[in-house]
């Protein structure tokens, strides 16, 4: 599983996580991300709450997306392999809370996740 939203809802994907929680299976096997259990499962939901509540701060005080997800404390996820990937997320957060938020432009995405990705890796990768 992994902690990225391009289009979906934030909210569906932390039901995602719950529904599969809720099948009580021992071994989880994403489409994306590496093989985990239901702690990881958690893990991920606890992630997307995490910015979900983080972004929309950021969203009533006014900041525009691409501020918001700059400047947003991942906290306790920030040592995340590729966490580039709240750029997108952030991004999709602002189009449900905005319907003037401007659609999703996967090329500007991706070079504001590699600008994104640079500062928090001091330039490697």
């Amino acid at each position: 599983m992994r902690g990225i939203s391009w289009s979906s809802a934030v909210d569906q994907m932390i039901a995602a996580c719950d529904t599969v929680i809720g099948l009580g299976a021992r071994t989880i096997v994403p489409g994306h991300g590496p093989v985990t259990d239901n702690a990881g499962a958690a893990t991920v939901k606890r992630y997307f709450r995490h910015v979900r509540d983080e972004a929309r701060r950021q969203f009533d005080a006014g900041v525009p997306a691409l501020g918001a997800a700059f400047d947003l404390d991942l906290g306790g996820f920030a040592d995340w392999r590729d966490s580039e990937r709240v750029v997108a997320t952030v991004d999709a957060l602002y189009r449900e809370w905005d319907p003037g938020h401007p659609p999703a432009d996967p090329v500007r995405l991706f070079r504001h996740m590699g600008r994104y990705h640079r500062r928090a890796t001091g330039g490697a990768g």
